[in-house]
């Protein structure tokens, strides 16, 4: 399968870093779209719902820049594509399995192979790929560092992103569409995952530059601040119950995917 490497021009010294981590990997490298060069705000407005008028510029910029690399793929005459962003670390075995897709079942557009080291909910049903397992995602799975796609898997990604309405990793696995277009698989353990995500990942200072502003949070009232903290286990209470209910009939389990 074809490997894309999405990656800022300035950014150097991640290409020469993710060059190491391929291992001598043939793959194309993406010229990444500048959220600096478009229109739209730094930061979120917390206070307002996400949405086509309330995502940052660095949002558009990846669902652009992951549209370049769709388009590519499907130019070719590859069965499937890896994409990668260029902040995330490989497995020792990620060759093995962008080498060989028969572990990939045919009805499969989309594996995710990343781990953004939350707790997902994931089927309780897995299958063998080759020395891990695949099963079916559940739930939100944030990230959008590694996955692999086939050619119908691409269409529907350029067909869903046409006016981008929602940043890239909500669409991809959000729940809108794991209903539509499932089932969409998760690889056991991951094959990689963010920079940020491991301890001293962050090796200089160019893997730091591209990451998006935190939201800024307003002060809360001190009244509906009371209010938040004295209802606080009462929420907690109800999600807990909520997640064990959704595990039971949606035969699913709240998970952390692990990397190795």
């Amino acid at each position: 399968m074809k490997i894309y490497c999405i990656n800022l021009d300035q950014h150097r010294l991640r290409m020469e870093r993710m060059r190491r981590c391929l291992q001598g990997l043939a793959f194309e490298r993406i010229p990444a779209v500048d959220g600096k060069t478009l229109g739209g705000p730094e930061c979120r407005d917390v206070s307002q719902p996400i949405g086509s008028n309330n995502m940052t510029r660095y949002e558009l910029a990846c669902v652009r820049s992951h549209r370049v690399a769709w388009s590519r793929f499907l130019a070719g005459g590859e069965p499937y594509c890896c994409v990668l962003e260029d902040d995330v670390f490989l497995a020792r075995i990620f060759s093995k399995f962008v080498s060989d897709s028969s572990w990939i079942p045919s009805r499969c557009n989309l594996v995710k192979i990343e781990t953004y080291c939350e707790k997902i909910m994931l089927s309780r049903t897995m299958v063998a790929a080759l020395d891990r397992t695949l099963t079916e995602l559940r739930s939100l799975h944030q990230g959008t560092g590694g996955y692999i796609l086939s050619r119908r898997g691409a269409k529907m990604l350029l067909a869903e992103t046409a006016k981008p309405g929602l940043p890239l990793d909500l669409v991809i696995f959000g729940a809108d569409f794991l209903q539509r277009h499932g089932p969409l698989l998760q690889l056991v353990p991951a094959l990689c995952v963010q920079v940020r995500h491991i301890p001293g990942g962050i090796v200089f200072g160019e893997m730091q530059s591209s990451i998006q502003p935190k939201p800024i949070k307003l002060p809360k009232p001190l009244l509906k601040r009371i209010r938040l903290e004295v209802c606080r286990p009462f929420r907690q209470l109800h999600a807990a119950a909520g997640h064990i209910v959704f595990q039971l009939r949606a035969k699913a389990r709240l998970r952390v995917v692990p990397y190795a």
